[in-house]
């Protein structure tokens, strides 16, 4: 299975062309500004952004995301459509793939 959910701050980042790393593409929210690499280190921001680990953090997933078994796939899936559309990081993405009547069909 390669589908790994959202990738934004766990695997990729958005650098602009002002040097401000940011979480997404699409969240340019000042809160989600990590850094900028003009000032500051890629790899200490990646490693120890307080940002970066709040929005790394699973636990925090509102909704039925808390129960779903396939959590582990697709780690609550786009932060950013749950944040453009709910407000908070934390709540499910609107556009979730499972569907209980076809999960088994994109998932296993």
């Amino acid at each position: 299975m390669s589908w790994i959910g959202c990738t934004g701050g766990r695997t990729k980042i958005t650098i602009t062309p002002e040097g401000n790393v940011l979480i997404c593409e699409y969240l340019r929210d000042p809160f989600f500004i990590v850094g900028n690499i003009r000032k500051d280190d890629l790899w200490n921001l990646w490693k120890n952004s307080y940002v970066l680990n709040f929005f790394r953090n699973l636990n925090k997933l509102e909704g039925k995301c808390t129960t779903c078994k396939y959590l582990g796939i697709c780690k609550g899936g786009c932060r950013a459509m749950a944040y453009l559309t709910y407000g908070s990081i934390y709540a499910p993405d609107p556009l979730c793939w499972y569907r209980s009547d076809r999960g088994r069909v994109i998932y296993e």
